[in-house]
This record gives C-alpha cells, structure tokens and sequence, in this order.
C-alpha cells in the first residue's frame, strides 16, 4: 500500500470539518430515532485518541472496475473505483455486459483521454483509432509520442 505525506495544517482542517458534521449528522439522527443526543454522540464518536485511516489507491488494476463497457464500436473495461470488497463499480455490481471473445477480437491499449483527441485506442501496437473504428493516427512505441492525421475536405 502507498504512504502519502499530508500536512499537518491540512489534516487537522480536515478532521476539524470532518468531526463537526460528523456530530451534526449524529445529532441529527438522534432526533429522527428520538434516542439520547449525548448516548449516541459517545457511541459514535469514542474517546479513542488515535484513529486509523485507510486510502485506497484507485490507479491499481485491483481497484478498478472489471466490467466491460461499449463505447461506439470499442469494448473496453469501465475502470471507476470499486465497491470496497468487490471488483465492480456500483453502476455494474448488479448490471453487466458479457463479452465472449471470437476470433475476430483485436486486443486493444487505451492512450490517455485528453479534451482534444478524445477516446483513443493502440491497435496492432502502431495503428490509433478512436471510438468509432477510424484510424486518425500512428502511435510511436520507443519514443511514446502520438502522431495525428489530419484530413481536410476540398
């Protein structure tokens, strides 16, 4: 698991809000379950000074959705943070395509989306295609760079 720094400042601010709508909501509660405000409040929140934090890096394979999606023509993995226990998103812990691999499956690397290329896709480790099929370009293994065709209507 990764160790990430936080500072102090930071965290403090952080646990400060976190603990004050904590208690509102808890207070909240005890209205709505016409319990003892303080009861609850002790339960809730123990007089434990130290407390464990866990933060799950959502990069890794394991913690990314395993459902596959269609986007146009290109069936790709959905990839959104999972359901802790789980290897789905909560959109497809219950609804999922099923894909059955045929010969004719072309096994695909999905490049980094960006606002103007759009959804792209490595085939055959040179060829880049989008999300409809089309090749717009050549992909360049040893030195990572993309190169765009542009095609222009006369």
């Amino acid at each position: 698991m990764s160790e990430y720094k936080v500072p102090r400042l930071l965290w403090e601010s952080l646990e400060s809000v976190l603990n004050a709508s904590g208690r509102a909501y808890v207070r909240e509660l005890a209205k709505i379950l016409k319990v003892p405000e303080k009861e609850l409040v002790k339960k809730v929140f123990p007089t434990s000074d130290s407390i464990k934090v866990i933060l799950h890096d959502t990069t890794t394979e394991t913690l990314q959705c395993q459902a596959f999606i269609s986007v146009d023509s290109v069936t790709c993995k959905c990839r959104k943070p999972v359901v802790l226990g789980s290897e789905f998103c909560e959109v497809h812990q219950v609804h999922r395509m099923t894909v059955v691999e045929s010969p004719d499956t072309v096994p695909i690397q999905k490049l980094s989306e960006s606002a103007h290329t759009g959804r792209l896709w490595i085939v055959n480790s040179t060829n880049v295609m989008n999300s409809s099929g089309v090749v717009v370009g050549k992909w360049n293994e040893c030195t990572n760079r993309l190169r765009m065709f542009v095609v222009k209507d006369d």
